[in-house]
């Protein structure tokens, strides 16, 4: 099931089978080479590694046991990922030759595998208006630097030149 990160922030963290409530999603940390999630970032500041995670259903993640949280430096696999890579969302996004697309307006996650599947992207006018957006798919990615996305020049041709926001529809 695919999901858009604007839909799922500020989901609940429940522990499975009771009323207790961790806390609610902040960030999805994601490895920028993979694509794949490396931890769920909750209101506290604390993580949660994905395989200690139950399924996303009923707009809410599961977990089997509350003592599952922890500290950002508790978590190894997230020491190596440097924080400016870290960070998706607002970056700017470039072709491989150097055209700016603009810049990471949401990005799509496939809920069983917990990967990135596409980054939206967006080219604004006084951040108000959009010009232009794209979905870039994950496989399009080129590199991911502290500073922008590097995707393949091909994603310069695939855009939407409108006003509105793209309509973002996930499988039933």
């Amino acid at each position: 099931m695919k999901k858009w990160f604007t839909d799922i922030l500020g989901s609940p963290i429940m522990v499975r089978r009771t009323p207790f409530r961790l806390g609610r999603m902040l960030e999805m940390v994601v490895d920028p080479d993979k694509g794949t999630l490396i931890a769920l970032v909750t209101t506290g500041r604390q993580v949660i590694a994905p395989v200690d995670l139950g399924p996303y259903s009923y707009g809410r993640f599961l977990v089997r046991d509350p003592d599952i949280l922890l500290e950002m430096d508790e978590l190894i696999r997230l020491k190596t990922i440097p924080s400016g890579k870290r960070r998706l969302f607002g970056k700017k996004v470039v072709t491989k030759s150097g055209k700016k697309l603009g810049r990471v307006y949401d990005l799509a996650f496939e809920m069983e595998t917990l990967s990135l599947i596409q980054i939206l992207v967006c080219k604004r006018f006084l951040y108000i208006w959009d010009l232009e957006k794209r979905i870039i798919g994950f496989k399009q990615i080129h590199e991911i630097t502290e500073e922008e996305i590097i995707v393949k020049d091909s994603c310069a041709k695939q855009s939407s030149r409108r006003t509105t926001r793209v309509k973002k529809t996930s499988p039933a």
